[in-house]
């Protein structure tokens, strides 16, 4: 009997790769898309009147019941999968029946038991920037004053107070894509300049995250599972004044090592997850000028993959199993797994033809978020 579920999006590395790393130790597990639902998978849920609630998926191992899982990864949601043969006039309120039975049948994937990485509840309280900072500060991190707001006003006084060095900072990731030069262009956190106060429709139109500018000295990107917690030390400022990582790190500007977590660090990133009800999450911190840990944000769902083919010695991948597997009572026998290996595997090769399609088509990015 299966133990594990992972629930993840056509294409993504991360599930493919564990999904592989599992498999290829001896530990079953299934698979759920939900972006197979409704036009190519079914699934049903049914209360009595007794009180006995059940759930069942088509296709399916064994009896088609989804409550059994003592491990399930909410790897990503994704989007309904609508049928091609639905009508234009349609596509909308089947996308939101579709989404609205998705949110109830993704609590009856589990038992009282089951550990959640991430239960969808906690998750989406966590997902709060602000609930965040306030948890992060509890928890004895240092935090910066934070703005959120599309009011001029209130965004001009910000930067009165902070200015000149205030950073403005995006919910979340976007792509643009121009279809003509094939160039594109990301969100990304920027440096925000008088001339951007000049003229208050933007603002008014795009609420943001304003914060003052740090002074870093490098910054950690902290994954936590269960009781541990792997950083990876990202030199941002080797080049220069940077204010997003990610982009420097996508083009091997900013070097990325293996870093050793103080342990009191350590036990407060294990701390801020536990106060947050998460299983799973990867934290961003920056260390200032003073040596000051100061915590900018966690994402629940986020990539850490790309850290172990930056530096072996972060053996992600193996770590990552070895917390699902043992989970799930299979142990932690993952000797031996690393995602370089599965980079020469054919799994890994269908995940990128998957997952260059699902840009192409959806024209969301794929990459360090």
């Amino acid at each position: 009997m299966s133990k594990i579920l992972l629930v993840y999006t056509p294409g993504d590395m991360h599930g493919e790769a564990v999904r592989w790393a599992l498999r290829s130790r001896g530990v079953s597990c299934d698979v759920w898309q939900f972006s197979e639902f409704p036009g190519a998978s079914r699934a049903s849920m049914r209360l009595t009147p007794s009180g006995e609630c059940a759930a069942r998926l088509h296709g399916a191992p064994e009896d088609g019941r989804i409550d059994r899982y003592d491990v399930v990864w909410m790897r990503r949601l994704g989007r309904p999968g609508i049928s091609p043969d639905t009508h234009s006039g349609d596509r909308k309120f089947v996308r939101q029946e579709s989404l609205a039975f998705l949110r109830n049948l993704r609590g009856l994937l589990g038992h009282a038991g089951t550990r959640w990485v991430n239960d969808p509840s906690a998750a989406a309280v966590a997902n709060n920037k602000l609930h965040q900072l306030r948890v992060a500060r509890q928890c004895g991190f240092s935090i910066p004053d934070t703005l959120l707001s599309n009011d001029p006003a209130e965004v001009r006084a910000f930067f009165a107070a902070h200015g000149p060095h205030v950073i403005m900072k995006p919910f979340g990731s976007f792509v643009w894509r121009n279809d003509r030069t094939g160039m594109t262009s990301y969100s990304l956190t920027t440096e925000l300049k008088h001339l951007d106060l000049e003229d208050p429709r933007p603002i008014e139109l795009v609420p943001a995250i304003y914060q003052p500018r740090i002074e870093v000295d490098y910054e950690l990107r902290v994954t936590a599972f269960g009781e541990r917690a792997f950083a990876a030390r990202i030199d941002s400022q080797a080049h220069g004044r940077a204010t997003d990582w990610r982009h420097d790190v996508h083009y091997g500007i900013a070097p990325v090592r293996a870093f050793e977590l103080p342990e009191a660090v350590s036990r407060r990133c294990i701390g801020l997850l536990r106060a947050l009800g998460l299983s799973f999450g990867c934290i961003d911190l920056i260390v200032d000028r003073n040596g000051e840990y100061v915590f900018l944000e966690v994402n629940e769902a986020g990539q850490f993959l790309w850290k172990e083919e930056y530096d072996p010695d972060l053996p992600m991948l193996r770590e990552f199993c070895g917390f699902l597997a043992e989970a799930a009572g299979a142990g932690r026998a993952m000797d031996g797994i690393t995602f370089a290996e599965f980079t020469t595997t054919g799994e890994f090769r269908q995940a990128t033809e998957t997952a260059n399609r699902v840009t192409a088509e959806e024209e969301s990015y794929v990459g360090v978020e």
